[in-house]
């Protein structure tokens, strides 16, 4: 515990601008809750054997099905009412960028200290903006498992080690998964259908973003693309 206090203390004093806030602390209840799950080392040594991270930008693959063993896909179904799927997200991110949000929970599991960018769908405006203001900033270390709630904003977690981040990310099936069929794509009466972007994937972004306006994805953050120095 003495070390992740010396790592928020850390990251604190290098960015003067953002308030980041334990994962901890009763403030991140809003956004979801700490998990205690037996599978956690198993995926973790998995994650950190089969897979790398990227030198530049991040990788996600949504399932690897050698990974869904029956304890481990039983332990985690509990949170979901549907099939689920196990991937992972490995990269060198450190700006916010962009928001997305499921019709699900989200279950991450880290294997380094990751800081997260976070908000929550109350904070979206009638056109579905939000100034970057209103993101909060928690600090999670190595180890922790954390489930994001449907209503909770993020993306992909901001490094703290200098080589990168991974972490485990569990999903209903066939999220973040490529549309093919837009006829039975959008549910009647959701306001939220003019941000999807892949299945069961609703996303808005800032303006820096090109990779993603670049892909039609609606530059609704408003403020400060924030980003994080380590």
């Amino acid at each position: 515990m003495q070390d992740n206090n010396s790592t928020l203390l850390k990251l604190n004093k290098l960015n003067p601008s953002i308030n980041i806030e334990s994962v901890f602390d009763k403030t991140f209840n809003p956004f979801g809750q700490i998990l205690n799950l037996n599978c956690s080392s198993k995926l973790l040594s998995k994650l950190e054997k089969d897979t790398d991270i990227p030198e530049v930008g991040n990788i996600y693959k949504p399932f690897i099905r050698e990974w869904e063993d029956e304890k481990i896909v039983n332990e985690l179904s509990q949170y979901y009412d549907k099939k689920i799927e196990i991937g992972y997200c490995n990269g060198q991110n450190t700006k916010l960028n962009a928001l997305e949000w499921h019709d699900c929970p989200e279950i991450n599991i880290y294997s380094r200290d990751v800081v997260l960018f976070l908000s929550t769908l109350d904070n979206l405006d009638n056109s579905f903006s939000l100034n970057s203001k209103s993101v909060k900033t928690f600090f999670v270390p190595k180890n922790t498992a954390i489930l994001l709630y449907n209503t909770t904003l993020h993306f992909a977690p901001c490094k703290v080690d200098k080589d990168g981040f991974k972490a485990i990310i569990i999903l209903e099936d066939q999220t973040n998964t490529e549309i093919e069929d837009n006829s039975t794509l959008f549910n009647t009466g959701n306001p939220f259908n003019s941000l999807i972007f892949k299945k069961n994937k609703y996303i808005i972004c800032h303006q820096d973003a090109t990779n993603l306006t670049n892909q039609n994805v609606k530059a609704n953050i408003k403020g400060i693309n924030l980003n994080l120095n380590i």
